[in-house]
């Protein structure tokens, strides 16, 4: 099997745990709510949005307490559009 064939057959694995999960939580009454991005991103993208990267990378890291070299490394992430690791 390809590398196509294998992204593909998992998508429609993940498709339908998705929507075997959303009848569960229907079934059970809890609200099928997606998790929005953690506090220190947040801040750091309120941040990002006015076009100020040095307040972001100061926000990260007051929040976190992260290292200048790991806040500026999320940062740029963030600002590429790339879910931070």
């Amino acid at each position: 099997m390809d590398d196509r064939s294998r992204i593909f057959a998992l998508e429609q694995q993940v498709a339908a745990l998705q929507r075997k999960l959303a009848r569960v939580m229907a079934h059970v009454g809890l609200p099928d709510v997606e998790p929005g991005p953690p506090a220190e991103v947040t801040e750091a993208l309120k941040w990002l949005a006015k076009g100020d990267k040095i307040q972001a990378i100061q926000a990260y890291r007051a929040v976190t307490g992260a290292s200048l070299s790991t806040a500026k490394q999320v940062v740029d992430e963030l600002e590429a559009g790339v879910r931070p690791r």
